[in-house]
């Protein structure tokens, strides 16, 4: 395919807000831009500058229910190709006298959907073990605008020994 380098630059902000002694907030943005170079002759002739975001949402809760439990809501997304394409040289067949004939695309890097994760937890103490009950839902896995949701749900015990 080639051999690829490139140089990244990534810049972002995280603010939190306390509202009381038991709520907070994080929100965090990032958005990056890399500068990629081909080297090579593999199928990638070349890689146009990439622009890519992620971001988070959180909401944290404490002693909500009893002195030993929190609740936490998030939504994020995870790192994303915002815009940027590639070259891209494949064979197309022959001529009749045997000679290889090449097709040069145009492709675009952006996937055609957005990755959305939704999550929900609530954990409580009692005395060594801890519990943790999590669930989700993540819309476009991927990136990818077809792609079924995908529900899940986590059920953690833990103990310190």
């Amino acid at each position: 395919m080639g051999a690829a380098a490139g140089r990244t630059f990534f810049a972002g902000a995280v603010a939190s807000h306390k509202f009381r002694s038991d709520w907070s907030a994080v929100a965090a943005a990032f958005v990056g831009r890399t500068i990629p170079s081909v080297r090579g002759r593999g199928a990638i002739r070349e890689i146009g500058v990439l622009t890519s975001s992620s971001f988070g949402l959180a909401l944290r809760g404490s002693g909500v229910f009893t002195s030993s439990d929190e609740i936490d809501l998030s939504l994020r997304q995870p790192l994303r190709i915002e815009s940027g394409s590639a070259l891209i040289e494949l064979p197309a067949g022959r001529t009749r006298y045997g000679e290889a004939l090449r097709e040069k695309l145009d492709v675009s890097l952006e996937p055609s959907g957005r990755e959305l994760d939704l999550q929900a937890s609530y954990s409580r103490s009692f005395g060594p073990i801890d519990l943790r009950a999590t669930t989700g839902w993540i819309r476009q896995r991927g990136h990818v605008r077809n792609r079924d949701d995908d529900p899940y749900g986590l059920l953690e015990l833990r103990r310190s020994f």
